[in-house]
């Protein structure tokens, strides 16, 4: 699921699918959901790296909060470490807030990677 620019709230279309997920959980045959949360390379790696941890544990709670044990939810903070626009987004000028053509091309960076585990 993607978020916003400096955000962990979690978008309408992001729950829909969340929702989606916690019923295909709820169908048996996984023994958890994993929710890695990343962030754009814009700001500290400190903030970023905290801002990813709100993120995943935004899904982790939207998820529990449908009647999944939220100790079945592991969530995994990686900060601006994995991105995946590589070098897609390099040379658009000031690496800040207010660049937003820069802000629009990282938009993929910010998400959380949600995986089913299968049962063993």
């Amino acid at each position: 699921v993607l978020f916003d620019f400096d955000s962990a709230a979690l978008r309408p279309d992001a729950a829909v699918r969340l929702d989606e997920l916690g019923a295909r959980f709820k169908e048996g045959g996984f023994e958890r959901i994993d929710a890695v949360g990343h962030a754009d390379r814009i700001g500290t790696g400190a903030y970023n790296l905290r801002l990813s941890a709100r993120r995943a544990a935004a899904v982790r709670d939207h998820v529990a909060g449908s009647g999944i044990d939220a100790a079945a939810i592991e969530t995994e903070a990686k900060g601006e470490s994995e991105p995946v626009t590589g070098t897609e987004c390099s040379d658009m000028g000031a690496e800040n807030r207010k660049n937003r053509k820069l802000i629009d091309c990282l938009q993929p960076d910010r998400r959380v990677q949600i995986t089913l585990v299968p049962t063993r």
